[in-house]
């Protein structure tokens, strides 16, 4: 019996315990979420709170470590945060968070931006002198990056790098008498952006060093190597011992003289060098060949003296710049067959020029009279060019002393009465022209000192003027010989005497 009661318990309990099962809810999982997304720049900001609303307990994962969620579970509605690692990789990522509640899943996608290159450099202009010296340029980034320039005279090491870096920017020293430019680039490799430096270098400074490169160049390009043995310059000694280069106590070039015989192959011009020879006062190139027309920065050289350029195959005019070689005593353009062009009239302002050569050229056009501004001209020699008139103001020539025109075929016009009157003549050449008419009388006023009268090979006709027979050094019976130098004319003209 006592058996049977603790069996009908045990059924009494069971039943109950079924009877209260039925009676309870069936709780169904509820879960969603306030974001599905979420992004984070590369350096990790901002982070992402995303609320949770559920009716049971949930969990929160994420299989990449650069990822962390927290906290990673809770129960009923409430928050979690996501964070992410600082990116250092120049690709974007991503990856999932998942939320679980009881048999439901949600999930928020998390993406994060790639890590953007940078690059600065500094710093950005550079100044250097004429020497050859370095500057560091501080190369920031957070990428490759490589380093060129647009000009060769200068070198970059290193070439290339990685992340922060120092370049050593190298120029070479600056050899010319010109000032030099050029960009230095440095660019990432990432995103291929950009810096630049510009970098200035000064030219090379006047002096010494100026000079003898100057004379080097001239050297090269007149093939100075096949110069003859006695005129070879040895560019391994000091210039000064160099035949023709003459230096003053500085060290600068006063005197430049390539002479007959020194060039023996090749025509060259005039390099724009030679104008960093500022100190040059007597510059001398004769009979070597040169060629090209005057070059316009020599009018420029003002402590320029003596010019003598005479024997070359020049080409071109004479420019009117010429008056800005004040210092000028000696010009002599003579031999040069293709120099043509008038004389410029400003020339007359030159008033220290004493000798003037334009001699076997093809100068054509009027002698101009302002040549009597020429306060200090002596000489005067313009034979066998091509001037077709002349002035009739030579007693104005204050120091004239030699006049050769000789030759000059364009020469027309009666002789001028005025070179008669000139005070200081002392010789007067102008046979073989043109001239027309008679002798003027005033040639009888010509100095004593003037022992030198040609006048034959003109169209001159007449009776030689008692005055200019009376002269005494033009005496029939003197050294002077009227047969040879005044009477013969051309064919169909003629002088006799009385």
């Amino acid at each position: 019996m006592i058996h049977f009661s603790k069996t009908l318990k045990a059924l009494t309990a069971f039943v109950a315990g079924l009877l209260v099962l039925a009676c309870t809810p069936t709780v169904v999982p509820e879960l969603s979420l306030s974001d599905l997304a979420a992004s984070f720049d590369a350096s990790g900001s901002p982070e992402k709170i995303i609320s949770v609303t559920s009716n049971v307990d949930w969990t929160v994962s994420c299989p990449d470590t650069w990822v962390t969620v927290s906290p990673a579970a809770g129960t009923g509605n409430g928050t979690f945060k996501i964070s992410v690692a600082a990116h250092d990789k120049f690709e974007a990522r991503s990856s999932t968070v998942t939320v679980k509640a009881g048999d439901k899943t949600a999930t928020v996608k998390v993406s994060q931006a790639a890590l953007a290159p940078a690059l600065e450099v500094n710093p950005v202009a550079v100044i250097f002198n004429a020497e050859s010296s370095s500057v560091e340029l501080k190369v920031n980034s957070n990428a490759a990056w490589t380093v060129s320039a647009n000009a060769d005279w200068l070198t970059l090491e290193p070439a290339s790098g990685q992340g922060d870096a120092t370049v050593i920017l190298t120029v070479a020293e600056n050899n010319v008498r010109a000032e030099r430019t050029a960009v230095v680039t440095v660019k990432e490799t990432v995103g291929n952006t950009e810096k630049t430096v510009d970098v200035r270098q000064e030219a090379l400074p006047l002096g010494h060093k100026a000079d003898s490169l100057a004379l080097v160049k001239i050297y090269t390009i007149a093939d100075g190597a096949n110069w003859k043995d006695s005129r070879r310059w040895t560019l391994t000694e000091p210039m000064d011992q160099w035949p023709g280069v003459k230096v003053n106590k500085e060290g600068r070039v006063y005197e430049l003289s390539i002479t007959n015989g020194t060039v023996s192959t090749v025509e060259w011009e005039i390099p724009e060098e030679l104008a960093d020879l500022t100190e040059v006062s007597t510059l001398q190139i004769v009979g070597s060949k040169l060629k090209g027309q005057i070059p316009e920065f020599l009018y420029g050289m003002t402590s320029l003296s003596k010019v003598r350029l005479n024997g070359n195959n020049l080409t071109g005019a004479i420019s009117d710049k010429v008056s800005q070689l004040t210092e000028l005593t000696e010009l002599y353009v003579n031999e040069n067959k293709e120099l043509g062009g008038s004389l410029p009239t400003t020339m007359g302002q030159l008033k220290k020029l004493v000798g003037l050569n334009v001699a076997k050229t093809s100068i054509t056009g009027a002698v101009p009279a302002e040549l009597s501004g020429c306060e200090s001209l002596q000489n005067f020699m313009a034979y066998e060019a091509k001037f077709t008139s002349i002035p009739d103001n030579w007693d104005q020539w204050p120091a004239l002393k030699i006049v050769q025109l000789y030759g000059n075929e364009g020469l027309t016009c009666p002789l001028p009465a005025s070179l008669g009157n000139a005070k200081k003549v002392t010789s007067l050449q102008l046979k073989n022209c043109n001239f027309t008419g008679n002798i003027p009388e005033s040639y009888g006023n010509l100095p004593t000192t003037c022992n030198q009268l040609f006048l034959n090979g003109n169209q001159l006709k007449g009776v030689v003027p008692a005055a200019v027979q009376a002269h005494p050094k033009f005496q029939e019976n003197s050294e002077w010989k009227y047969k040879l130098n005044i009477l013969p004319q051309q064919e169909g003209y003629g002088l006799t005497l009385e």
